[in-house]
């Protein structure tokens, strides 16, 4: 009697595990998490543009603006380098401490490709540890300059609902190194 309760208490707290991580992954996704997403990531890209000689590695300290976390836990990092006459823009973008599913990675990056309006086939993505999703794009010196001078439109709360539609489709577009 004792071991066909253990393969249902198994069970229970398995189908609860299921129930818990869908409810996350739902406030993770959420409209107003899209919008602070959006908020931050202008400001990041501002520090970015302002820091772009410093170092890469710096960017990881605490208190660098080109490092945030939402709070809801997830964590973004905007680089620049420049290398000759390039310019090489790098986003991380992941669950803080946690394995970052490639439908919440790519959700954010594919809204981050619409809000600094660059084209998802000049993105170069790779995953890091625990699925710590990068993306990198480079510019030359004069589509850096107009970047520089494009600010990033961050949407209306009302508006995020049809952005974040588009960017489930955009989502399986993304040029993801193949497994």
């Amino acid at each position: 009697m004792k071991w066909t309760i253990l393969p249902l208490w198994l069970a229970a707290l398995f189908f609860l595990w299921i129930i818990l991580r869908g409810r996350y992954y739902k406030k993770i996704l959420s409209d107003p998490h899209l919008l602070e997403f959006a908020q931050l990531l202008a400001k990041v890209r501002l520090a970015a543009l302002e820091k772009h000689s410093e170092s890469a590695r710096l960017a990881h300290q605490q208190n660098d603006p080109r490092a945030v976390v939402t709070s809801r836990g997830l964590a973004m990092v905007y680089t620049i380098r420049r290398k000759g006459e390039d310019f090489t823009h790098c986003l991380s973008v992941g669950l803080r401490g946690r394995y970052t599913p490639r439908a919440v990675g790519g959700t954010f990056i594919a809204l981050a490709s619409l809000l600094l309006k660059q084209d998802l086939h000049k993105f170069h993505l790779s995953l890091g540890t625990r699925h710590l999703h990068i993306c990198t794009f480079t510019l030359d010196e004069m589509e850096h300059a107009n970047f520089r001078q494009r600010e990033v439109s961050v949407p209306e709360l009302e508006h995020i609902s049809a952005l974040h539609a588009e960017c489930r489709g955009l989502r399986d577009q993304l040029p993801y190194p193949k497994s």
